[in-house]
Parts: structure tokens; C-alpha cells; sequence
């Protein structure tokens, strides 16, 4: 039973088969649908397994043809089997790759907004302007100097001097 939480579509198969009425059916019908939901799990373990080593032991060769120290490799290869571990096929990682790379980057994933609960008041102290500033804490290099309504990014080139090119916020709906 602990193989059918790594795989879901058969957890729910089980699930279904578990919650059915068992009682009306033949011996023989329960122990093939049991046999053939046993055949496919076994079949997607191995296939998990046999793609994960494959990435991670491609990440591992790669890693060390580059000279990289053994206790980076091993920390790089925890993150690559964590990845090889949900499953993807082709398709969902090329969805899933894009996304965990802007979220390490500490990327937004949806629009900034006006909302305060998104900005870090720096002190006129720490900003060096009278009234301070504010740092998005979606995204680290969002700047505002009008608290969130708009912002520059520091990789466009803006900053406290030059604050272009100049983003508009998306206005947030506060639920009180």
C-alpha cells in the first residue's frame, strides 16, 4: 500500500475498488482487478525508478566532469531525485521545470499588487530618502517609492535614481 501514495491515479483506483460492493462479485473478477491494479503499479514503480536514476545519474556525471566538490553534487542530486520523485512525464516537466526555476529565482508567479501585506517598509535610515521605501516581498527586486502602486525591477536596470522602466501594480481587493 505505501507504493500507492507515490503514484495517485492507482491510489484512487484502489480506493474505488476498496469503496465498491465486493459482495456481488465473483472471486475470480476480485482477484484480477486486484492482480491487474498490482501489474500496473509495479510497472510504474519500476518505470519511476529506472527514469530517476537515469536523471540522476546523468546530473551526477555531469556535475562531476565539472569539478564540482562531492558535498555540492550530493546536495544538487537530493534536489534532482526530490524532482525525479514526483513522476513527470515529458510534458508536465517541461510545465514543472520553468516554474521551480522563477520560484528558486524568488520570482513572482502572478502579478505584483498594490496589496501592503506585499511590501517591506524600509526607514528613511536604511532607504536614504526622507520618507524611506518599499521592497516587494514577492519579489526581491521590486522597488517602490509610492508604497507598491508602482515599482522598478533592479534586472531592468532601474534603481533609486532611475526608476524606469516603471511597472504599475495590479490593484488588490482587500477582504475585510
Amino acid at each position: 500500500m505505501s507504493f500507492l501514495v507515490k503514484v495517485p491515479e492507482l491510489r484512487r483506483q484502489w480506493s474505488a475498488l476498496m469503496n465498491e460492493d465486493l459482495m456481488g462479485l465473483p472471486k475470480e473478477a476480485l482477484i484480477a482487478s486486484i492482480r491487474d491494479l498490482a501489474s500496473e503499479l509495479l510497472d510504474r514503480t519500476k518505470n519511476s525508478k529506472e527514469n530517476s536514476s537515469n536523471l540522476v545519474d546523468h546530473a551526477k556525471r555531469e556535475l562531476e566532469l565539472i569539478g564540482e566538490e562531492p558535498a555540492t553534487i550530493e546536495g544538487y542530486l537530493k534536489v534532482i531525485q526530490a524532482f525525479a520523485d514526483m513522476g513527470h512525464s515529458g510534458g508536465s516537466a517541461s510545465v514543472a521545470i520553468p516554474t521551480i526555476k522563477e520560484l528558486l529565482c524568488y520570482k513572482n508567479l502572478s502579478p505584483i499588487t498594490d496589496n501592503p501585506d506585499e511590501w517591506f517598509h524600509h526607514e528613511a535610515g536604511v532607504w536614504g530618502e526622507a520618507n524611506g521605501g518599499w521592497q516587494c516581498i514577492r519579489n526581491s527586486e521590486a522597488f517602490s517609492n509610492d508604497g507598491g502602486k508602482t515599482y522598478y525591477l533592479l534586472s531592468e536596470g532601474g534603481n533609486d535614481k532611475n526608476r524606469h522602466p516603471l511597472h504599475e501594480s495590479v490593484k488588490s481587493v482587500i477582504k475585510e
